[in-house]
């Protein structure tokens, strides 16, 4: 229900990224708390990479025929959107692969791709056009972008991993996407030490050229004592998109588990001479009593002007990024088999109330949503929304969600939504006040191919945007 900003965590060119998302992938129901999806700069990282489909219980083609399985899944979208007066239909192919089993086989390797087509050809490059992405920035409607290809190789002594090729990190302080390799030790020692280190050419998929970009950077991880782990990283970056940059950053990381139902992590990062931000998060989860209750903090410590794209990736569109502190609040409590209430708070306040801007506002949300499952009717869900938004005035709104899973192979769900801001991801953009009405519909046709569709019609400032989207995907 709500889009926020999260100047850490999101990936390098997170608007690119998300409407890439919003087109291969389903779009996640309303009743759930959208989390930290925001613009990190002009460029379009690799997606999150995809939970692998299950296996077929037959063999694979590639298990019949080489000897190796072979499994991945291709999923065919088309989104087409329209306002008052502009349209845009596009089509979406994306494919991920894989081949082989890590526990038996020396090599695997891993494919990720997109194709891209704009199917009316709607683009104007002079005058302002309400659905511009940087799939216009080409002169042909059709392009073709590679997200992550790479060949690992296992067990090669205190070796546990050697990658090499086109990847993505997601332990590192920040997310590393580049050309290049990997490597990293098994456990050694009764502290479970254990090293890697990287380096490549970092990917920008919309940079002319790379020439002169290097990335690189190394980490030790222990664990010390029981569910504890201790990491610290380093990274550096060579970055010439608007001028030389050779910049390092420091993480130093901690998790701990306590008595089996409480998890803390800690994350303080340094960027050059100078602090950069930090993250406390503690996560309970209590099995008997049904209970989940999260809780985080996150400060930026000082204003970020242009460093390399990966450590600043804010730079080339707004700038300066002004610091801020946030925390968030969630408590999940489930009474019996029916009924569950999820409560909670967002904040987020400016170091100085006057830099308020795009992206970066000053609130306090605080929501409150019972549901209720298989009450009346088996598979019918029913969710509702209260929220109370306090920023430049306050505002009291709501949002519904009925989702009825008719048997396997048929779910449909509907509701609405509201955000005080809210993201644009296909149009880069961000939106105020904007409420949301949406209409779901999901076919299991076969065991591993599925058929999906929704509208969703979405009023706000400063346009109002219908979405049809269609789908199918086929794993094998």
């Amino acid at each position: 229900m709500r889009t926020m900003i999260r100047f850490r965590k999101i990936p390098v060119g997170g608007w690119a990224l998300a409407a890439l998302l919003a087109a291969a992938l389903p779009a996640p129901s309303s009743g759930a708390h959208q989390d930290d999806a925001a613009p990190k700069a002009q460029e379009a990282p690799p997606p999150a990479r995809p939970a692998p489909p299950v296996p077929p219980e037959d063999p694979s083609w590639g298990e019949q025929l080489l000897g190796i399985p072979v499994h991945g899944s291709l999923s065919s979208r088309l989104r087409a959107r329209r306002t008052a007066g502009d349209h845009d239909t596009d089509f979406y192919e994306t494919l991920t692969l894989s081949a082989g089993n890590p526990d038996r086989h020396l090599v695997t390797a891993f494919v990720l791709a997109r194709l891209a087509a704009d199917l009316d050809g709607r683009a104007d490059e002079d005058e302002y056009f309400v659905f511009d992405s940087l799939q216009d920035t080409y002169e042909k409607a059709v392009t073709a972008q590679l997200y992550e290809a790479w060949l690992d190789v296992h067990r090669l002594g205190p070796v546990e991993r050697v990658r090499l090729g086109r990847q993505t990190l997601y332990e590192t302080p920040v997310v590393a996407f580049f050309d290049g390799a990997r490597a990293e030790t098994g456990d050694l020692t009764d502290l479970k030490f254990r090293l890697g280190a990287y380096g490549g050419l970092p990917v920008h998929l919309y940079e002319s050229s790379p020439e002169g970009d290097r990335l690189g950077g190394a980490f030790v991880q222990v664990r010390p004592w029981a569910g504890a782990r201790l990491r610290a990283d380093w990274m550096h970056d060579d970055e010439n998109l608007l001028g030389e940059d050779n910049d390092d950053l420091w993480g130093f990381a901690a998790w701990q588990d306590l008595f089996d139902r409480l998890q803390v992590h800690a994350l303080f990062t340094r960027l050059e001479e100078h602090n950069r931000d930090i993250l406390l998060r503690g996560t309970y989860r209590g099995g008997e009593e049904d209970l989940v209750v999260q809780a985080s903090f996150y400060e930026l410590f000082r204003t970020q002007r242009q460093y390399s794209i990966e450590f600043d990736p804010f730079y080339n569109s707004l700038l300066e990024y002004y610091p801020y502190r946030e925390a968030r609040a969630l408590v999940s409590k489930g009474f019996g088999k029916s009924f569950t209430v999820d409560a909670g708070a967002d904040a987020r306040w400016l170091r100085d109330s006057d830099s308020e801007g795009p992206l970066n506002h000053e609130f306090q949300r605080y929501f409150v949503t019972p549901s209720v499952r298989d009450v009346l009717a088996e598979g019918l869900s029913l969710s509702l929304s209260g929220e109370f938004w306090n920023s430049d005035e306050d505002v009291w709104s709501w949002g519904a969600d009925i989702t009825w899973r008719l048997n396997d192979a048929w779910k449909a769900s509907a509701g609405t939504a509201y955000a005080l801001y809210k993201y644009d991801y296909y149009t880069g953009r961000e939106r105020d006040d904007v409420r949301t009405i949406y209409f779901r519909l999901r076919w299991k046709i076969g065991k591993n191919l599925r058929l999906d569709g929704g509208y969703e019609h979405e009023r706000g400032d400063p346009d109002t945007i219908q979405t049809v989207k269609l789908g199918l995907m086929w794993e094998f």
